[in-house]
């Protein structure tokens, strides 16, 4: 196996890195994906009227995607 490190513990390290990194940024999207929605089922709940669920709706959207 021909490794681009020096040795096995830069290796380790960089791998580490890269979890980290991934698993922080799938963190942060799931935390902003429940937010929105919460604020979409509060407007639907509400009747704040078809706008604010129509905006509430394309961001909740946007988190899908």
């Amino acid at each position: 196996m021909n490794l681009q490190f020096s040795d096995e513990k830069v290796f380790y390290q960089e791998l580490f890195r890269a979890f980290a990194t991934r698993f922080l940024l799938v963190s942060a999207a799931a935390k902003a994906a429940a937010e929105t929605s919460k604020k979409l089922k509060h407007a639907a709940q509400s009747r704040l009227g078809q706008s604010s669920f129509i905006i509430a709706f394309r961001q909740y959207s946007k988190h899908l995607s």
